[in-house]
């Protein structure tokens, strides 16, 4: 076997460089394969084991990433007349939008609601509680206006713990766009039914009183 490989290799830049495309789609997908392992790991830890009304925790990688670790997220569909009916505008401004809507457009997605959190607000309120779980969905993918293969999402619909979230984002809502619930959803994999590691200990100042 290590003969033909070598005669092969010594064959031409060709057998080259076709030799490297192989190993870099072999490296590619097991890089994706392992991946997927993971998140499909992360997702167990909780998807048949959560129950409306039980408390959901962040992982403990989010409590030492120092980024807005945790968005909530929005659904949103495209507008309705029934939507422009109830706007505050004048008449002729609901005729010149009820004009511009694609009825062929039934388009959902996620997109970043306003509301994040950090790992400094989380030791602020000394806990990683995101909020209560009410609801569960795999069917919805993030917003976009380009044509993407779906992908496998896990959310919680969940009721958060504003004391750790933030107005941290500018709502990027597409045109001709609105919220399709009030719900607010967050990614399954960075989710836990236990308090992080990091709040059952209690820090002790060495300083005397």
């Amino acid at each position: 076997m290590s003969n033909f490989i070598s005669r092969w290799w010594n064959g031409g830049c060709l057998n080259k460089l076709i030799f490297i495309g192989l190993i870099l789609l072999l490296a590619g997908m097991s890089i994706i394969w392992i991946g997927q392992g993971f998140s499909a790991s992360e997702v167990a830890r909780t998807w048949n084991k959560v129950k409306p009304g039980d408390s959901l925790y962040t992982d403990s990688f989010a409590t030492v990433n120092d980024t807005f670790s945790v968005n909530c997220r929005r659904l949103i569909r495209p507008i309705n007349i029934s939507d422009i009916k109830r706007m505050n505008i004048k008449d002729w401004q609901k005729q010149k939008l009820a004009n511009t809507i694609d009825t062929l457009n039934h388009k959902t997605g996620l997109i970043f609601s306003a509301y994040g959190t950090s790992s400094d607000k989380m030791y602020q309120q000394g806990t990683s509680f995101i909020g209560t779980y009410v609801s569960r969905d795999s069917t919805y993918q993030p917003f976009t206006d380009k044509v993407k293969v779906k992908n496998d999402y896990h959310w919680y619909v969940i009721k958060p713990n504003m004391k750790i979230f933030m107005d941290v984002n500018a709502v990027d809502m597409p045109k001709g766009y609105t919220y399709a619930d009030s719900n607010y959803y967050v990614g399954v994999d960075r989710t836990s039914l236990e308090e992080a590691p990091a709040f059952n200990k209690r820090y002790k100042s060495s300083k005397k009183p």
